[in-house]
């Protein structure tokens, strides 16, 4: 059985997906094919255990290939900072940060130690260039940087979420970071979420913003065990140009009921993201689904789609926690869509294996929604949305983990045509065993550049080569039809070309 409670679901969440989920993957050599990149957060390096690392499968023609493949870590020439054993180095969002159409990548460090704290957290910037990639240049960021607000203290998770978008419509892409055990005025783990802004130079403290429960104009207050920021998101809620950010607060208690989650929408403006009409959603409000219930986890992990092609992206908000027909911990997402003025619950959508034409049936632990990823996988011009159930039994088989792909319409999200992948389904790679958690991790992206959106699945418990828990990652390509089967990939660190080889304990995932 997979724990539910809440600061283990958090923890849980930035080690197996650190990146949290609305992220796509980044162009790094800018040749017009997404890259893959993949981080191993139980990596040993040079005898620190568990300090972790990631890899980077560069896209083609012919989709992902090992050729000129990367391995990343802090022991790596030019990576300030070195390599600690419980460091969990992953890999986390991408963006275009200087402009200069090559993405740059993200490296999280959320359990790094910092100035004698542990568990302070930090991150790496790598940024892109014709060769991918590179170390020169790389930006170091903490809570003790220079120009960020406040400063490192134990516990903190600085880097556990981040999602990237341009706030301020400058061109340049603007990094959102969460610090998720961020305690306020002695109350611990309330959370705070910090704003880089990009600039030619890439990322830079001018302007930069701290946004917390206790800022002018967010709803509510800070609370303890809160963890504002466990998840982000990024999108254009009102199709003005700017991008918006939706923060969860998983911890939030919402009508005496603790663990109920909520989350707060901030939107972007040309000096970047404001309070000023900001949002505060939750499921005690007009209009959304459900109940509040205790340890639902609402907003603890957040992506966002335009599944309508009206221009305005819809933000998709994931109920770990809720019970479904009895069900516990089965799991569902809430959709709430786009508009003129903002987010909106007319119309909203509640989508969980009981909803009419869902396949398969709710099960306790199911874990529906525990990843999200979206992406246009037909290329029909509405975005699609895969939903990830990693506690989803197979058959017989506990915890083996399944994948449900819902496709965009003129009408949003819909049951129609919609997929159930297993490990166990005819054409994909290897075969269901207990406890793979297949798609606890989610990364779309166009690997081959042929305007169908790819996905990347991981496999953060797969066993292979007398190993256990070593994991893999499977990519299915887009077709006319949506994802397909054919010509499927299976990654892992024993593929042929991949630096490095398998070990005990390692976990690939993203």
């Amino acid at each position: 059985m997979r724990s539910h409670s809440l600061l283990v679901a958090v923890l849980a969440n930035l080690l197996a997906n650190p990146s949290i989920l609305a992220q796509r993957a980044g162009d790094y050599n800018g040749d017009g094919f997404e890259d893959l990149a993949l981080g191993l957060d139980n990596e040993n390096i040079n005898g620190r255990i568990d300090a972790g690392l990631v890899h980077v499968i560069y896209g083609t023609a012919l989709g992902l290939r090992s050729t000129n493949n990367q391995l990343w870590a802090q022991d790596s020439a030019g990576i300030p900072d070195a390599g600690e054993s419980g460091d969990y180095l992953t890999t986390g969002a991408s963006g275009d940060f200087n402009g200069d159409g090559f993405d740059d990548l993200v490296l999280a460090v959320p359990l790094e130690d910092g100035g004698g704290f542990v568990d302070a957290g930090a991150l790496h910037v790598l940024y892109g260039s014709p060769l991918g990639l590179r170390s020169v240049g790389t930006q170091f960021w903490s809570q003790d940087s220079t120009g960020v607000a406040d400063a490192t203290e134990a516990g903190d998770l600085f880097a556990a979420s981040q999602a990237t978008g341009d706030f301020n419509n400058d061109g340049f892409d603007d990094l959102a970071i969460s610090a998720p055990g961020e305690g306020l005025l002695d109350i611990a783990n309330t959370g705070i979420v910090h704003v880089l802004y990009g600039t030619s130079s890439g990322l830079q403290t001018l302007a930069s913003q701290i946004w917390s429960q206790n800022s002018p104009g967010v709803a509510d207050a800070a609370q303890a065990e809160e963890f504002f920021g466990a998840g982000l998101a990024a999108g254009d809620f009102d199709g003005d140009g700017f991008g918006d950010l939706a923060i969860g607060v998983p911890g939030q208690t919402i009508a005496g009921v603790v663990n109920a989650g909520a989350v707060h929408v901030l939107y972007g403006t040309n000096i970047g993201l404001k309070s000023v009409d900001s949002q505060y959603w939750h499921q005690n409000i007009a209009g959304i689904a459900g109940l509040p219930g205790v340890d639902d986890s609402f907003g603890s992990i957040l992506s966002t789609g335009d599944f309508n092609n009206d221009g305005r992206d819809e933000l998709v908000i994931s109920v770990v926690g809720e019970t479904v027909s009895g069900q516990t911990d089965a799991g569902a997402v809430h959709i709430l869509r786009g508009s003129a003025v903002g987010l909106t619950a007319v119309g909203s959508q509640f989508i969980s294996r009981t909803t009419g034409g869902v396949l398969g049936t709710a099960a306790d632990d199911d874990e529906f929604g525990a990843a999200l990823a979206t992406g246009d996988f037909n290329d029909d011009g509405f975005a699609d949305l895969a939903i990830a159930e990693p506690g989803s039994e197979v058959g017989a088989v506990q915890n083996a983990g399944a994948l449900h792909v819902l496709l965009g319409s003129a009408g949003g999200i819909t049951t129609v045509g919609n997929k159930l992948w297993t490990q166990n389904s005819p054409g994909i790679l290897d075969l269901c065993e207990a406890n793979d958690n297949f798609g606890d991790g989610l990364l779309a992206g166009d690997f081959n550049g042929d305007g169908k959106t790819d996905l990347g699945i991981g496999i953060p418990l797969e066993d292979l080569s007398g190993f256990n828990n070593v994991s893999a990652a499977c990519v299915m390509y887009g077709s006319a039809t949506g994802l397909d089967d054919a010509g499927d990939q299976f990654w892992n660190q024993n593929s042929p070309g991949i630096l490095e080889i398998i070990e005990a304990t390692d976990a690939e995932g993203f």
